[in-house]
């Protein structure tokens, strides 16, 4: 199992957000509960399914073991993951 972020930052409602992605989708979600995110951050129909998170919730991933990766990189694992 592996947890990645981003630090995309996409702003939306004045808030930046970045994208916590996992190579196995139930993972990803008990991952998720655990941090106490919301199902409802998820996107279940993007390309790539992800949660968006703020900067702090991204930090509070890391520190539970999520990898930091670029965006670029945190696509390049999304595809590969999805083959």
């Amino acid at each position: 199992m592996a947890i990645y972020v981003d630090h995309m930052r996409v702003s939306k409602s004045g808030r930046h957000f970045n994208h916590l992605l996992g190579t196995s989708l139930s993972e990803l979600h008990e991952f998720a509960a655990r941090l106490g995110f919301k199902r409802s951050w998820f996107h279940a129909r993007a390309k790539y399914p992800h949660y968006d998170i703020t900067d702090a919730q991204r930090e509070r991933a890391i520190s539970q073991g999520a990898i930091p990766v670029s965006s670029r990189d945190l696509i390049a694992i999304a595809r590969k993951a999805s083959e």
